[in-house]
């Protein structure tokens, strides 16, 4: 069985978001460990990133301990005039 550590930043952004979608993000990554979930590696990094609904979650699972790295809107879009 896994073990979930998060990060500050992580916590404070799950913490803003409804219950529901908080265990959706980590079911998610719980359930990554199968190729079939959609989790990919990110490009030059030993972690792994995938996208829960409109989320974007980066973590990295080393031996039973599964690390929430950072968690995120995948649509943050900012402009500047």
């Amino acid at each position: 069985m896994l073990s979930i550590k998060v990060s500050i930043t992580s916590r404070r952004f799950l913490d803003d978001i409804p219950p529901k979608k908080c265990l959706g993000i980590v079911q998610f990554i719980l359930l990554s460990g199968n190729p079939v979930m959609g989790s990919k590696e990110l490009r030059n990094y030993p972690f792994q990133y995938g996208d829960f609904r409109k989320y974007r979650v980066i973590f990295d699972i080393v031996d039973d301990v599964a690390r929430i790295l950072f968690v995120g809107k995948r649509n943050v879009v900012t402009l500047e005039r």
